[in-house]
């Protein structure tokens, strides 16, 4: 990669595709307003390509912060941030752009979108305190969620839950009404040795693929 130095820890850069020969460059590094926050969690990009969402936390608070891209180049400015009071783990936006959900160590949430501003508001949240095993057998939800993938159509959204180390969990799926969240999951699914799923992506056709750690 060319351009700006190199990123060090506590930063968000871009990266573009340039070129005949599609040299990998890097537009954008920027570590100023993250020094107050620990680590970054995940990251999603608007459906019009105008936005950036990141997930981050220091402690007990998490916030998503909200970046506008400002030209062609990819370059971003800040536009604030919300403040989650719980650990953002995962992130997934709706394919209209109305909708951005989110995951913490025991739930699902779902906040509203400004497609014009980025501006993130408070909707509702799904608490998941326990989760059953193919078993019948009732855990609680411990370690929260390794992934968070929403359908191409927009219907279905499905969280992959992790207990024990990320040794044990569960795959969570969430029908849409307009984009918001029922009361409670609608399905669930833990294979007989109760993996956990590590890795999520939705497909056409009411279709998740999930990876498994052995």
């Amino acid at each position: 990669a060319t351009g700006v130095p190199f990123p060090t820890e506590n930063t968000l850069s871009v990266f573009r595709v340039v070129g005949d020969n599609l040299e990998l460059v890097q537009a954008m590094s920027s570590t100023a307003i993250f020094n107050e926050f620990r680590f970054f969690s995940d990251m999603v990009v608007s459906p019009d390509n105008n936005f950036v969402y990141l997930a981050d936390g220091s402690g007990a608070f998490g916030h998503i912060s909200v970046f506008e891209k400002t030209s062609n180049r990819g370059r971003l400015a800040f536009r604030g941030s919300y403040q989650h009071p719980r650990l953002v783990q995962q992130l997934a936006i709706h394919p209209n752009g109305q909708h951005v959900y989110g995951t913490d160590y025991n739930s699902v949430f779902r906040l509203g979108r400004s497609p014009l501003t980025g501006a993130l508001t408070a909707a509702e949240r799904v608490e998941l305190t326990s989760v059953t095993d193919a078993r019948g057998r009732t855990r609680p939800l411990n370690d929260g969620f390794t992934d968070l993938v929403i359908s191409p159509s927009g219907d279905d959204l499905f969280a992959a839950t992790a207990e024990g180390d990320f040794l044990t969990g569960t795959l969570q799926h969430f029908r849409l009404v307009n984009g918001v969240l029922p009361a409670a999951p609608t399905s669930s699914y833990a294979d007989l040795i109760d993996n956990a799923y590590l890795s999520l992506a939705a497909g056409s056709n009411n279709t998740v693929y999930a990876t498994l750690p052995n």
